[in-house]
């Protein structure tokens, strides 16, 4: 994947690649596509104001919530799968720009739906 940058200056600054480290890719598929795509939209695309990956606060802001639930998010720890269709929505990955499998609407609400239903299985 071609990442966007980092951005410059003070605060901390975690790589959104690193959301697909140590995926399920065999017991949850549609899960593992799911962290796949975030991490296309916000380090392949990034934010759409600076042009770099974005921080966790800018992802809060879009998200309505706190750097902290971004940060449990981002680690796993805390399921929403709603927050992957604003992220999407926010960079801009659409199908006229963008030909990327994670781009496409239909794609993105099947693999949400069967993702939910992996995390049932979960608990």
């Amino acid at each position: 994947m071609n990442a966007r940058p980092l951005p410059p200056g003070r605060g901390r600054k975690l790589d959104w690649t690193s959301v697909t480290d140590g995926l399920d890719e065999t017991g949850r598929p549609h899960t593992a596509w799911l962290w796949r795509a975030l991490a296309h939209w916000a380090a392949g695309h990034g934010d759409p104001e600076t042009g770099f990956q974005p921080r966790n606060r800018t992802v809060a802001a879009w998200l309505g919530r706190g750097e902290s639930a971004v940060t449990e998010w981002r680690k796993g720890n805390l399921w929403n799968l709603e927050w992957f269709g604003v992220v999407r929505a926010r960079v801009g990955c659409e199908p006229a720009t963008c030909d990327s499998p994670y781009a496409d609407e239909e794609q993105l609400f099947s693999n949400r739906l069967a993702a939910a239903e992996e995390e049932k299985e979960k608990e």
